[in-house]
């Protein structure tokens, strides 16, 4: 059975695209989507949590807004397979909550 998916490339079950701002490395989401993140001064930033995922198997799609360099850590409560991830030039991570306050990776882009 085919799904079909909103303009953001999820179905529709995994939420609405949302743009956050950073605020001491955490962004708070409003539930599983395609998340734009957005740097808290200035054009960087380091994402270290992820808060607002409240149900297991949740999942999001992050990147970066525009001209933003935000850097994806490992550690806190994001668990990268592999270093750290620099979300520029439409790169994409996409994670998944574990239902104890972690988010582990799933997929990055091809081009990291």
């Amino acid at each position: 059975m085919a799904v079909a998916l909103g303009r953001s490339g999820f179905p529709p079950a995994y939420g609405v695209p949302q743009t956050v701002t950073l605020a001491s490395g955490v962004i708070t989401v409003s539930g599983p989507g395609q998340i734009t993140v957005c740097a808290e001064t200035g054009t960087t930033g380091n994402l270290t949590k992820i808060l607002g995922l409240t149900i297991k198997g949740q999942k999001v799609s992050i990147k970066s807004d525009t001209g933003d360099t935000i850097t994806a850590k490992n550690g806190t409560n994001l668990r990268l397979n592999r270093s750290d991830f620099p979300l520029i030039d439409n790169n994409k991570l996409v994670l998944e909550y574990d239902g104890s306050d972690v988010c582990s990776e799933l997929s990055r882009s091809p081009n990291s």
